[in-house]
């Protein structure tokens, strides 16, 4: 196995918690982690790993965590250009992203530019900056290995042919807390009801985007930019039990698929190990227990996930970055009981209507650009 060092930004949060413990068992050392504000997980991480390194964006955290272990034998950086340290840290073997939403991009494209091998759980990075991200990695030499259950799945199952013999990319979905509900029995949801995953334990965005199936209209983008597949290619069935984590569908008809308990420490246990399958860091299935396995259409009236992301792929790249940052400020509505479950869909369509870009060049200025202009528009809405 050639990784030894990692670093590990998002630590605190579900796949960073998890990253840590797969590395622990697999007796890789950790180099550096970074945060946000979760201080006092921070702080206990510190005290256990000991890593050399450690970014952390928030002001006041920062200075409590300088405060706290600035006399120790470890360099703590600041704000967003601590996490540009650590991505690109030249000891570092891999950097594993999974820091959340567009936040995250500066990171990628930090990792890739020091020719890193990059484990991507940032999806927002491939979603609004997926043609500057794959020419970064192929300018620099950085290499990207995906940190989400479907897209290792289509790495894993890929193994099994060549990338011309694809026929179809097929992703599956849960379907989220609500498969099976009518439109009129989604606009009584609540909160607790949209958190409630029946398979994953995910942070709220990403628990929230999933219950919309908006997450898998992103995956679509994800998968079509890591495989070089047109959105046309890659298809969606819902898939209840989350057992199949998705497929491929070759030329001659053969469908190649990746079974596994549904937990992302074999996601991460794949990636850190290099596709190496160095040892067993979740459950084994049991096909038995795991029966039936089930297979159904999107019901695309009711959730309109998928359709909106797909609407603002057809407008231009950037209007990706306007999707995501408006969708980022419709979540954070939900949970602070602003809007209704059914409003995020429907505010978002209005959103992807009225906006026009001035700007069509995909840079990174453009890129948070077009994510602020998706963001103002729901504020604006909003503060009528």
């Amino acid at each position: 196995m050639k990784t030894k060092k990692l670093v590990v930004l998002g630590s605190t949060g579900s796949i960073g918690t998890q990253a840590l413990q797969v590395a622990e068992s697999l007796g890789i050392d950790i180099l550096g982690i970074s945060c946000n504000k979760n201080i006092k997980l921070l702080k206990e991480q510190i005290k256990k790993i000991k890593p050399k390194y450690v970014a952390v964006a928030d002001e006041k955290a920062y200075s409590e965590v300088k405060s706290e272990f600035g006399a120790a034998d470890i360099k703590i950086f600041y704000g967003e250009e601590g996490l540009k340290v650590l991505a690109s840290l030249h000891e570092a073997d891999m950097v594993i992203n999974s820091i959340s939403g567009i936040a995250g991009l500066t990171a990628t494209l930090y990792a890739l530019r020091a020719g890193k091998m990059l484990g991507l759980a940032n999806k927002e990075s491939l979603v609004v900056a997926g043609s500057l991200v794959t020419k970064t990695a192929k300018d620099f030499g950085g290499k990207i290995l995906p940190i989400d259950s479907e897209h290792c799945a289509i790495l894993q199952a890929l193994r099994s042919g060549k990338r011309s013999e694809i026929k179809n990319l097929i992703l599956t979905a849960s379907g989220g807390p609500f498969f099976g509900m009518n439109r009129e029995q989604l606009k009584r949801v609540t909160i607790t009801d949209a958190l409630n995953h029946p398979n994953w334990h995910m942070g709220k965005k990403i628990t929230i985007d999933s219950a919309t199936l908006l997450n898998k209209g992103f995956e679509i983008i994800e998968a079509s930019w890591l495989f070089s597949i047109p959105i046309e290619k890659i298809k969606i069935v819902v898939h209840p039990q989350s057992v199949v984590h998705s497929l491929v569908e070759f030329k001659d008809n053969n469908v190649i698929a990746q079974l596994s308990v549904p937990d992302m420490k074999g996601v991460l246990g794949y990636v850190i190990t290099e596709q190496m399958r160095k040892k067993a860091v979740m459950p084994e299935l049991n096909l038995i227990n795991s029966s039936p396995l089930e297979f159904f259409d999107v019901d695309s009236n009711t959730f309109r996930g998928i359709e909106l992301v797909q609407f603002a792929h057809s407008r231009g790249e950037l209007y990706l970055s306007v999707c995501n940052g408006a969708s980022e400020e419709l979540v954070k509505l939900f949970l602070n009981g602003q809007i209704k479950f059914t409003d995020i869909d429907e505010i978002l369509l209005e959103c992807l209507n009225a906006v026009t870009l001035e700007r069509a060049e995909v840079t990174e200025d453009n890129i948070f650009w077009a994510d602020r202009v998706g963001r103002d528009f729901i504020k604006e809405k909003m503060a009528r």
